[in-house]
């Protein structure tokens, strides 16, 4: 049984599509999907699973996220209801801090599991803390008597706060068997801040569902034909949401230093979010304009990412493991990431890409100019990259590290 609470199915759902999907995985157990309703998640839940009976929603008590409310605010003008939002929003940050959000969650989720009593719990959780409800699923899990339980980190962990946060993760760590992290750097960081003992924590890198249509070659590229790119023009590419952690602002930083060296080059950064009108206003304050293009959110990211000749992931923080340099590596680009989490674990510095500093521009221009000042370079470490990914983060090798550790949990096998 897999258990999610998240307000978007976003990139930490992507193990969830992985492990559903898998015909391996399907034939061999019975899995059940469970995840924290809320209309946006189970649109996309939808249109991921048509045919998927074992998926199920359950009402969990939540906080309205900060984004969201945020987004609410922008779209409406009048006084009353703006009113409405803010009273809404606190009465229910009121509920929660005084824990009958925590209790209403316990008690769903406990009658949830005793009701369908599991051999495995796999909760998926897109950070840590992160969802209150995934931590309530644990308590709820033990008391109704489940003893194999997975929990799955999909970012780095934030510090300990307070001592019910100290006895609750006590408490989590005596109950669940294995935590999961995509990076070895998530790895460390939930030891260190959360203290979760360390023989239970292993590693297990993210991978790509639709490989196989990638490698095949068939996907039809986009980019050059619909934006007129000259064939003589290298394209840079980078797509995420436009937030501060992307850090797309530090690249834009450094494509103004890159265009005084008058190489012919255009970046794309596919994408949106609530930092698009500040980087438009960045791009046109440097003169940018014919330069750096946001075309915004694309469907079909991949038919565009097969026309760049580099991937750019400028991420300053927040990150873990991420699946869009998963997918530049598999189309053969070499990529420029930063020193956050395990993106240093993907991209081996000067072998498949360059790794520089967060949030310097000046070594991010630097790296930007050795790379498409040499096409050899880059076809050398996009090579690389491809045969990087098929080595190391394959779809059927991580999908036989999850049976391995489903057999491992159940006693079936006794190492992993």
């Amino acid at each position: 049984m897999i258990y999610s609470d998240c307000f978007i199915f976003g990139g930490s759902e992507n193990i969830i599509e992985n492990l559903l999907k898998s015909d391996s995985l399907t034939n061999k157990y019975n899995m059940v999907f469970y995840y924290a309703f809320n209309k946006r998640y189970k649109e996309t839940v939808g249109k991921k699973f048509p045919s998927f009976s074992n998926v199920h929603s359950v009402q969990i008590l939540s906080a309205y996220n900060k984004w969201g409310y945020e987004k609410q605010l922008k779209k409406r003008k009048s006084f009353f209801v703006k009113l409405y939002i803010h009273t809404r929003y606190f009465i229910s940050l009121i509920f929660q801090k005084a824990g009958f959000y925590s209790a209403y969650n316990f008690l769903k989720l406990y009658k949830l599991f005793k009701n369908e009593s599991p051999d495995i719990l796999y909760i998926n959780n897109g950070g840590y803390p992160g969802a209150q409800s995934c931590r309530m699923a644990v308590l709820s899990a033990k008391k109704s008597g489940i003893k194999n339980i997975i929990f799955n980190v999909n970012n780095l962990a934030l510090p300990q706060k307070g001592i019910i946060d100290k006895w609750l993760d006590k408490k989590i760590d005596s109950t669940v068997k294995i935590f999961i992290t995509a990076s070895k750097a998530a790895k460390e960081k939930l030891i260190e801040q959360r203290r979760f003992t360390f023989s239970k924590c292993i590693n297990i890198p993210n991978t790509i569902l639709k490989e196989k249509e990638i490698c095949s070659r068939s996907i039809e590229s986009s980019l050059k034909r619909e934006f007129k790119v000259r064939s003589d023009e290298i394209v840079l590419g980078a797509a995420g949401l436009l937030t501060t952690r992307k850090g797309f602002d530090i690249l834009i930083e450094a494509v103004h230093h890159l265009v005084k060296k008058k190489i012919v080059f255009k970046l794309f950064i596919f994408g949106e979010g609530e930092k698009r009108v500040y980087l438009e206003n960045k791009i046109k304050d440097n003169g940018l304009t014919k330069t750096v293009i946001l075309p915004g959110y694309k469907n079909n990211i991949l038919q565009y990412m097969k026309d760049f000749d580099v991937f750019i992931c400028p991420s300053v923080n927040s990150e873990d493991f991420p699946y869009v340099i998963l997918e530049a590596m598999l189309l053969g680009k070499p990529v420029i990431g930063t020193s956050v989490a395990g993106i240093p674990e993907q991209i081996i510095d000067r072998y498949n890409g360059f790794i520089v500093a967060p949030g310097n521009a000046e070594l991010l221009a630097n790296a930007m100019f050795e790379m498409i000042s040499d096409r050899k370079l880059i076809q050398t470490m996009g090579d690389n990259s491809y045969k990087r990914y098929v080595e190391n983060f394959s779809y059927g090798n991580i999908i036989n590290r999850y049976d391995q550790l489903f057999n491992l949990v159940t006693n079936k096998t006794t190492s992993f």
